[in-house]
């Protein structure tokens, strides 16, 4: 993995100990990676196996401080799931060690960057195209591999409501009674697609910043804290919040063209539109969970995330006209779905 290292930092001792039991190296080197996320405590960690080797792994400690703290989607559980893809169609990180308290997981520093700044367009094309190939790929393998692991779909319904209820959950547990948040949970309990076209693993939060790329090419999936089982419709609407909500990118009807030839699945835009609302709620749940964990800390983002879901259920599939000054969805003929209108 290509990282832009700070200086070298002291890990907590009882981090730096529980590693050098876990895997048995010597003169363990704590470094931070560029930029450091916020809802897990990274650390880049090398030491030297009894032959002299160095080895480099990624520890993810959880500091009860972030946007997943308290909830059900915990290190110990994004551990199973690495454990359950390994060897699958999909490169995943290999877990090393998970600690007794499931708060601390050590897995492979896996080659490649994270970055999604290209100088060279026909690199980037390259890139994406094995984005897409390895989501559909992830797409196809069978669910039963998380068996025991993640809750699995009896009914169509049940793509989205196993995983809409966890955040839920979280909400009651640390919301402060937003309005806008339970509208819209109800009004995806009452919107939930009647069909889905195939039941897959999901990686969940997909998208650029959550894959490693190396040589145009996918060398990992990061970030499986939210992974499920589900309507593969889900992945595609998490794309276009980390490509044209969190970057300002164009539209991902492109992206979902490739999708489809790759897949052999339909994108269908009135689904992605429903989970483009479940990722909008995902986000601003999270915020709002950091918030809780975090008192005395001034946080302008559960605000404005509520008031964005507010403004997305007035028109959540587009069929107005008018909108929520978002980025819009595109059929494969290039019609757009949803307006894109001034904020």
């Amino acid at each position: 993995m290509q990282h832009h290292l700070a200086a070298d930092e002291t890990a907590p001792v009882a981090l730096r100990q529980w590693l050098t039991e876990a895997v048995g190296l010597d003169q363990l080197r704590f470094r931070r990676p560029e930029p450091i996320g916020r809802s897990r405590d990274i650390w880049i960690v090398s030491g030297r196996d009894g032959a002299g080797e160095v080895i480099e792994f990624v520890s993810r400690r959880e500091t009860g401080r972030g946007t997943f703290s308290g909830t059900t989607f915990t290190l110990r559980r994004e551990a199973a799931i690495l454990a359950c893809l390994e060897g699958t169609a999909v490169p995943v990180p290999r877990v090393r060690a998970v600690a007794e308290d499931g708060d601390v997981i050590l897995i492979d520093l896996v080659p490649g960057t994270a970055s999604f700044e290209f100088d060279d367009d026909a690199v980037r094309a390259r890139t994406v195209e094995s984005f897409l190939a390895t989501i559909a790929r992830l797409h196809e393998i069978d669910p039963a591999v998380l068996d025991g692991v993640v809750e699995q779909p009896a009914t169509a319904a049940d793509h989205a409501l196993i995983d809409l209820r966890h955040h839920q959950a979280a909400f009651q547990e640390f919301g402060a009674g937003e309005a806008a948040l339970q509208r819209a949970f109800d009004w995806l309990h009452r919107s939930v697609p009647a069909q889905v076209q195939r039941t897959s693993v999901l990686q969940g939060d997909t998208g650029p910043g959550n894959f490693l790329h190396l040589a145009a090419e996918v060398t990992g999936l990061i970030d499986w804290e939210t992974s499920h089982i589900g309507d593969p419709m889900d992945d595609l609407a998490w794309m276009w919040f980390r490509k044209c909500f969190l970057r300002g990118d164009e539209d991902v009807v492109d992206w979902y063209a490739r999708y489809a030839r790759l897949s052999g699945l339909h994108v269908d835009h009135d689904v992605v539109c429903f989970y483009r609302v479940l990722v909008l709620v995902r986000a601003a749940v999270a915020t709002i969970v950091r918030r809780a964990h975090n008192p005395g800390v001034e946080d302008p983002k559960p605000a404005r995330m509520c008031a964005l879901v507010d403004a997305v259920l007035r028109d959540p599939y587009g069929r107005g006209g008018v909108s929520d000054a978002l980025p819009p969805i595109m059929d494969a003929d290039g019609r757009r779905r949803l307006e894109k209108v001034a904020p």
